[in-house]
């Protein structure tokens, strides 16, 4: 489950979530919550407000805007860092922003926007840098526009795209 909420505060009626083994408590916010069943970690990203994120355990952080929460399901650890992703909404808005990324971070924030696995096939490919902004393409369109600034080919196969080529800076 990946989900996106925009809640009001009601002190009456506390509105709480409860994913693998982790309760969220909103208090008054927008905010992302990443628990799919095939992840290791459940993640929560508050865009506005506050949230209280609880583990079973009783361990609890609050989340601020532009802090996330990452609880273990392996370890029952909860910890409270700021958010560094800049795309950690794509999945929803379908815009992908990157200033200077690496190739193998630009991988990683496809592979979550389109929910698919995307590998590079090459060491050499992950520090490829790349200043792009995608707002609302197809998968294809981004993977045919990242296939002609690298030179690279795209592979498809089962449920795994393989970018293929010589990598970057010789």
């Amino acid at each position: 489950m990946k989900l996106f909420f925009q809640v009001k505060r009601n002190e009456e009626k506390p509105f709480i979530i409860e994913a693998e083994n982790i309760e969220i408590e909103v208090l008054g916010t927008s905010f992302n919550v990443d628990a799919r069943p095939d992840k290791q970690f459940v993640e929560v990203i508050v865009n506005t407000g506050k949230v209280a994120l609880r583990s079973e355990t009783g361990k609890e952080v609050i989340l601020l805007k532009g802090e996330r929460g990452i609880f273990s399901k392996e370890t029952g650890d909860l910890v409270k860092e700021a958010n560094k992703s800049k795309n950690y909404l794509a999945w929803k808005t379908k815009k992908l922003v990157f200033e200077d990324d690496r190739l193998a971070d630009v991988v990683k924030d496809i592979s979550e926007a389109y929910d698919l696995n995307i590998e590079l096939a090459r060491p050499a490919l992950k520090d490829c840098r790349l200043t792009a902004t995608y707002d609302n393409l197809s998968l294809d369109a981004i993977l045919n526009i990242l296939k002609e600034t690298f030179d690279l080919s795209v592979v498809k196969k089962d449920n795994i795209i393989l970018i293929t080529g010589e990598g970057c800076g010789g």
